[in-house]
């Protein structure tokens, strides 16, 4: 999984700003298209989150339903109207040499995220990625 996403880094890092903006677009399409699905497996997994001894404050975190997923794709969709940061110029400054020298914002590369009973951070993370 880590080599794949490692490919896929590689290739999202060569895409344009529109691109990007149309995978998200794409992205709250499938989860509103998919939400039988999701809810299926959310299901699934309160129900062994439940005889596992999750306490109810987690069980609640957990739960996905029509809405909370509808407020997912639509904070995707919020993501892709922002500004793009990749490739933005800051802190430009000229060395005594006369040197031009500046930051650029790149992509990250692959990311790592840890959380506990919130499926939807899944998504935001995946959207501000």
């Amino acid at each position: 999984m880590a080599a794949r996403a490692r490919h896929a880094s590689a290739t999202l890092k060569l895409s344009s700003g529109d691109q990007r903006d149309a995978f998200l677009a794409a992205l709250a399409v499938l989860l509103r298209r998919h939400a039988p699905d999701i809810l299926a497996a959310n299901a699934t997994d309160r129900v062994e989150a439940e005889q596992s001894g999750l306490s109810a404050a987690m069980l609640d975190r957990l739960l996905l339903d029509p809405a909370r997923i509808d407020a997912m794709a639509a904070d995707v969709e919020h993501v892709a109207t922002l500004p793009d940061p990749l490739g933005e110029r800051f802190e430009t400054r000229v060395m005594p040499n006369g040197l031009v020298v500046h930051k650029r914002r790149v992509a990250l590369g692959v990311l790592g995220v840890i959380f506990e009973s919130r499926p939807n951070v899944a998504i935001d993370v995946a959207a501000l990625a």
